[in-house]
This record gives C-alpha cells, structure tokens and sequence, in this order.
C-alpha cells in the first residue's frame, strides 16, 4: 500500500512542474518537463495517469496486497472509480492547458485526484469511513484552493 500512496503523489507533484515551466526554464533546473519539453511532458502526463491503478492491478495479481484480508466492496469501487476518473480529468486538463492561470486551478483537481486514490485505498478496510472521507476532503481542498484566487500568489 506504501508504494500505492508513493505512486499517488509521484504523479501529483509531477503536475506541480507544469506550472514551474517557464521558470524552472529560465533558471536552468532541468526536471523533465524542461528536459524533454511541453509536448512530450504533457503526453507522459496522460500515461503517468494510469500508472498508480495499473500498479494496484500488478500488486493484486502479483499477491503483494493481502487480497484475502481487504474488502474489494462497492464502496471501494466508487471511490476507485471516484479517483481514476479525477486522475484521468488532471491528466487531460494538464494536456490542454498545462501553463498560465489555468495551471493552478488543474492543481486543484490534481490534489483531489490524489487524495481520493488514497481514501480508495483506506475504502479496503472501511468503506463508509472512506466516503465521508471523501466528501470532506473534495469540499475542503477546494475551499483552500478558493483562499487564493490569484494564481501567482
């Protein structure tokens, strides 16, 4: 499960750079965003959306995650269903628009896409905790994001 959640924030803190583009650029930092340009950053974005459901599907088959002691129930697969979707939504709002203003608003939807892989990962152990889980962290991530309205803040 520790490398599930390592997964979840790789692929979020990867869509932070986009943001840092033209900066990072301009400083000479070489993250792989300004080593091998917006194109090809913005296509390894779609990809790098898949990877933490495909990893939990290799672990599952592999044995790594105690298949018999979780609970795969409904409520697991909604909030399954719940984050892939978010994480798929980021990847595509990253591809379309990774820089400027809009930027910062794909953030938003980036953390909640992470935070919800997560909360589908305690959904294996309790399921009704996870969906309250959530619901407060969807509303409350975007009541943070609402604090600052200026993206360059």
């Amino acid at each position: 499960v520790f490398l599930l959640i390592v997964l979840l924030n790789a692929v979020m803190t990867y869509y932070t750079y986009f943001k840092d583009y033209e900066g990072d650029r301009i400083a000479g930092k070489r993250t792989f965003i300004v080593r091998y340009g917006m194109d090809k950053a913005r296509k390894a974005g779609i990809i790098g959306a898949f990877i933490p459901m495909a990893a939990f599907i290799l672990f599952m088959a592999l044995g790594w995650l105690p298949g018999n002691e979780l609970k795969i129930s409904l409520l697991f697969a909604l909030c399954a269903a719940f984050a892939v979707s978010l994480q798929i939504w980021t990847a595509l709002l990253f591809y379309r628009r990774p820089t400027g203003d809009q930027a910062y608003t794909n953030l938003a939807m980036g953390i909640r896409a992470c935070v919800s892989g997560q909360i589908a990962l305690i959904a294996l152990m309790n399921g009704v905790l996870a969906v309250c889980l959530l619901i407060a962290s969807y509303s409350l991530i975007g009541m943070l994001f609402g604090l600052h309205r200026d993206a360059k803040a």
